[in-house]
């Protein structure tokens, strides 16, 4: 192993000394390893292979212990062979996210048999992504398994990572999927529902779906909230819309909790809906300390003012407001 440590090196930074383990694997199932301390720009590392044994694939550092950045080039065949073999999932997964970019038809059976293995939700998630360009029967057949999983993380990447080479679910594993719309997970739930109405097979099928969950309300109202979204776009009665923009207003409220109005002005970020009460919560949002709430209400209500006739609205809410001296401070500068 030849190592070259990249870091800048002055009066106030030296190279890095530290331990590192390496592994040789050969293809009869055994391996060798050497910890060796590093400390120069260049260090070479030899690890014994005996018998002239033929090598599989090389690690450095296995199971990653080290906070580093790595550039290790490995051929195809060394990195199927530890997507397929490594010890830690976290070598197996290193190797998988290197073959994104190999060939989908050169690695797809390699991805179907490390699929299959079953051993966790990272690894097959990274494959049900690199098999998402596929709507071959066999992959096909994979994301129907994902979507039957028993891990919920597993299911819910099947319906982020559906085939998208298409401009609709294949109708074969259609039924697999709309059964996640009564998941155990209200997230899993949320995105099936989003990706039923965008991707649905007919003109009615969104208002089936809309209809079939309009009593969900969700973890921090999560799939309430996209509900509202989606039916706001899929109608053009105005006197609905309204109805629909109005409870996700109210959902960025201080009557909730921060993480429902956190996903309430993503929702209106979204749709561009603007009016006195949005406003006047988003001043409050902005005002919080915890800045998992003041941060995304900044950002909307940036967004929103982009329009000339919104900011003009937040002007004049802010001005009609009795505001304290503190607040002042917080909300004027993002009118500028």
């Amino acid at each position: 192993f030849y190592v070259n440590q990249t870091e800048k090196v002055d009066n106030l930074m030296s190279y890095f000394k530290m331990p590192v383990v390496f592994e040789v694997h050969f293809k009869d199932g055994s391996f060798s390893s050497r910890k060796e301390w590093l400390s120069h720009a260049a260090d070479t590392v030899y690890v014994h292979a005996p018998g002239g044994k033929e090598i599989d694939y090389t690690l450095f550092d296995p199971g990653s212990n080290l906070i580093k950045t790595v550039d290790f080039h490995k051929s195809y065949e060394e990195l199927a062979a530890q997507a397929e073999n490594a010890t830690h999932m976290i070598d197996r997964s290193d190797a998988l996210g290197e073959l994104r970019d190999s060939a989908l038809e050169k690695k797809k059976d390699l991805l179907i048999h490390i699929f299959n293995k079953g051993n966790y939700y990272t690894i097959q998630n990274e494959v049900l992504l690199q098999l998402s360009k596929d709507t071959s029967e066999a992959a096909i057949e994979i994301f129907r398994k994902a979507l039957h999983s028993k891990d919920h993380l597993v299911r819910r990447g099947a319906v982020n990572n559906l085939p998208d080479s298409v401009t609709e679910i294949p109708a074969v594993i259609l039924p697999d999927v709309e059964a996640l719309l009564h998941d155990s997970s209200y997230y899993t739930i949320e995105i099936t529902l989003r990706k039923l109405c965008k991707d649905n097979p007919s003109k009615n099928a969104g208002n089936k779906y809309l209809s079939e969950t309009k009593s969900f309300y969700g973890l921090s109202n999560n799939v309430r909230i996209s509900w509202l979204e989606i039916s706001y776009g899929a109608t053009s009665d105005s006197a609905e819309q309204k109805k629909f923009a109005d409870e996700l207003v109210n959902f960025t409220s201080n009557r909730y909790e921060f993480r429902t109005r956190v996903h309430a002005m993503n929702a209106l970020e979204s749709m561009m809906y603007c009016n006195v009460d949005l406003i006047k919560n988003l001043f409050n949002a902005c005002t919080y300390t915890n800045n998992h709430i003041s941060n995304p209400a900044s950002k909307c209500l940036k967004t929103l003012i982009a329009k000339p006739e919104n900011l003009q609205l937040a002007k004049s809410v802010f001005a009609s407001g009795n505001w304290k001296d503190w607040e002042k401070k917080i909300i004027e500068p993002q009118l500028k």
